[in-house]
């Protein structure tokens, strides 16, 4: 943990001494109030998940955290960190749970989706006290990071900022929107400031404790996510900056103390800590993965038509797909797997994130791309969080600056910033590392991503308190009691007055107030919590989709709007949904025809007519990601339809004898093709004409209602649309 105290390295005697933050014990009472936010925290992001459907990913993670506990087997989802999805299964393993059928072509080929869509939905098992115990344990994780925040900025600002920072990670709804979600993120984001943090210690003071637990909490960031290989910059910085600085190293070992003053010293201390840690992150990926090198913990074999045996499992995807290229990452991958230097399903995992990571689909503001935008994540960033937090942001700042200027020479000011750049080292390398992968990131399919940039800013702007600290007068003098008893009114209006800068208490005040209040107005709805930078959420789908709005979360919403308009019961209007999300409509009761949606579970069948009724249209499906014909309607895909369709009414008007003569001489899967290339097709022309205007409702932002009438549909289909027009 850190220690270090006084963020901004005031010296003793100046006129800011009594702003300084204060290391004592902190009060019993100060330990119940960190504790009622944590619990808040918990409670919140818990009780807003509940009622909500299968999350995207939730699916995969769970099932794979499952079976890795179950059978010790490691092909499911090796791509999203083994920590987090063991973590999260763990209450599955005390409880009656129905595991998914290992005896199939779909384990064997470890299709991941078909499994989990087994054990979330075939076998029998609770979905809502499956999702309920997972979300509940990376819950915990939010907790543990909420409280490494508070003893952090505690360190870093005193008591007062300390509780601001964990006040606004408890409200803040990024973190509330993750904490309950079953996935890697919230682990990340714990993991990666924790290994800072770790590492940033462990370069002051080296201990055997120091060394094991920085070198332990690297190896659960390795273990978390793929995206860890960035900590290996953020040590790198962090060992230059030591390197820098004129401060020793002070090594504690085998009950002799020494400090390490030369730079050649303690650069050679700093290359053995590098190689103690890769010895420890080494260890702890194998004991992740039980210690063996196979991916799979037994293999099926199966008699070929020539009396031999062949072995049937395999990855999901082809290891000669995933390392399809020739650069030093795919390089190293290969010869790790010759020489079995780390174990199978971690090699696999992490040349699938590699590979899928170079481009993949995604939407900004109307336009879609695959290789992403280097804006992208500042724009999630200004649009996802809430403006107090930046508003507290540069009160801090402004504090910092100004504390920085209070020293009376130029040196003692320049003293002044080094040492304060020198503390905070762990914050801003975190912050600035991250942010520099982030803007380059082909991957910008969700806000969650910069997650863990998030923990420095709550503990930065958790500083802002300091402007409400009380003038020097008022330390010594103590406030004028006045001889009648003040009232509300007046005892607030003394508690502005007697501080340093009353204006600038005002506003933290208000900020933090209106950080919470809008966390409040936002439950339960957190992943789709958009500021009033972006107009609210109200139209979210037109900036931003996928995890940062729609993750299939609002099935219930959808069956109990539904229910409520009257819509299941009625013969005269006709239901259509396209949905996003790994959720199974019919699980919810959900009576409704099938457009295509994300996961197509069964065969294409003879595409039926439009008809009038109310159209549910996932918002990443309104904007046309994942479909055949991604993005805006172009002259090209106008062609295809038309041809499409052709095929689709030849089909169509044929009498059962022609019909079958059409499949005897295109082929069955022939037909699959047109037929599902017809419903994609005539889904993006659809969403395309819906694009264009407003939708009549929405279920908590993530899924559009548009009620659709007979010239709609005749428009939607056939009418030459705005987007085709200004195609090329």
């Amino acid at each position: 943990m850190v220690t270090f105290v006084n963020l901004s390295g005031i010296p003793h005697g100046s006129d800011m001494e009594n702003e300084k933050p204060t290391s004592g014990a902190m009060p019993a009472g100060a330990y119940v109030a960190v504790a009622a936010l944590l619990a808040w925290y918990f409670l919140s992001t818990v009780t807003a998940s509940i009622g909500k459907s299968t999350m995207f990913d939730e699916l995969f993670h769970l099932t794979g955290g499952y079976t890795y506990w179950l059978r010790g087997d490691f092909r499911m989802q090796p791509e999203n960190g083994n920590l987090p999805q063991r973590w999260d299964a763990i209450p599955l393993m005390f409880r009656d749970t129905k595991p998914p059928n290992f005896d199939g072509e779909v384990w064997w080929h470890s299709a991941t989706p078909n499994v989990g869509y087994e054990f979330f939905y075939t076998v029998g098992n609770n979905v809502d006290a499956l999702l309920l115990c997972g979300r509940a344990m990376n819950a915990l994780l939010g907790v543990a990071l909420g409280a490494l925040i508070f003893f952090v900025a505690k360190n870093y600002w005193g008591f007062g900022s300390a509780f601001v920072s964990l006040a606004l990670f408890a409200f803040c709804p990024t973190m509330l929107a993750n904490g309950a979600m079953i996935t890697s993120d919230m682990a990340a984001t714990l993991f990666f400031f924790a290994t800072v943090l770790s590492l940033w210690r462990v370069l002051q003071v080296v201990t055997w404790r120091t060394v094991l637990t920085s070198g332990l909490v690297m190896g659960g960031l390795f273990v978390a996510k793929f995206a860890a290989f960035m900590i290996i910059p953020m040590g790198l910085i962090l060992a230059a900056v030591q390197l820098a600085s004129p401060r020793p190293i002070a090594v504690s070992w085998a009950g002799r103390e020494l400090q390490i003053r030369r730079r050649g010293s303690r650069l050679l201390a700093i290359a053995t800590l590098i190689a103690v840690h890769a010895v420890i992150v080494w260890a702890v990926i194998w004991a992740f993965y039980n210690f063996r090198y196979d991916m799979f913990a037994t293999t099926t074999t199966q008699l070929t038509e020539h009396g031999g045996q062949i072995v049937v499992d395999a990855p999901q995807s082809p290891w000669n797909e995933v390392l399809d290229a020739d650069g030093l990452v795919e390089r190293f991958i290969r010869s790790a797997r010759t020489m079995h230097f780390l174990p199978e399903a971690y090699l696999y995992g992490f040349g699938y994130t590699w590979h899928y990571g170079k481009a993949r689909v995604a939407f900004l503001n109307g336009s879609v791309g695959s290789t992403g935008w280097w804006y992208f994540f500042p724009y999630c960033l200004m649009v996802k969080t809430p403006p107090a937090l930046f508003v507290l942001g540069a009160c801090a700042a402004v504090w910092l600056l100004r504390s920085w200027r209070s020293p009376g020479t130029r040196q003692a000011q320049w003293q002044a910033v080094r040492d304060s750049l020198y503390r905070t080292a762990p914050l801003w390398t975190l912050f600035v590392v991250y942010w520099a992968f982030a803007v380059t990131s082909h991957l910008n399919i969700g806000h969650r991503h910069i997650m863990p940039t998030y923990p420095p800013l709550l503990v930065f702007a958790g500083g802002a308190w300091l402007w409400t600290v009380r003038r020097v007068d008022e330390v010594k003098d103590g406030v004028a009691k006045s001889a009648a008893k003040p009232g509300l009114i007046e005892k607030i209006t003394q508690w502005f007055t007697s501080r340093r800068s009353p204006v600038a208490a005002f506003v933290v005040i208000i900020a933090i107030c209106s950080f919470a209040g809008d966390s409040l107005w936002t439950w339960p709805n957190y992943v789709s919590y958009f500021n009033q930078f972006a107009g609210g959420p109200r139209h979210a789908y037109r900036h931003l989709v996928d995890s940062s709005l729609d993750w299939g979360q609002d099935l219930p919403a959808l069956k109990k709007w539904l229910f409520d308009m009257g819509l299941e019961a009625s013969t005269e209007s006709q239901t259509y949904l396209s949905y996003f999300g790994t959720g199974l409509p019919s699980t919810y009761q959900i009576k409704a025809n099938l457009l295509p949606c994300f996961f197509q579970w069964d065969p294409p069948t003879i595409p039926q007519p439009l008809r009038p009724g109310a159209y549910c249209i996932s918002a990443t499906m309104l904007q046309n990601l994942y479909t055949e014909f991604p993005g805006r309607w172009t002259k090209k895909y106008e062609a295809t339809y038309q041809d499409l369709m052709k095929d689709v009414n030849t089909f169509v008007s044929s009498d059962e004898a022609g019909r079958a003569q059409l499949v005897a001489t295109a082929g069955e899967s022939y037909w699959y093709r047109v037929f599902r290339g017809f419903e994609q097709a005539r889904l993006a022309r659809l969403t395309s004409y819906l694009r264009g205007r407003e939708p009549d409702f929405e279920i908590n932002y993530s899924i559009l209602i548009y009620y659709l009438m007979d010239t709609d549909l005749q428009a939607a289909q056939e009418k030459p649309l705005p987007e085709m027009e200004n195609s090329d």
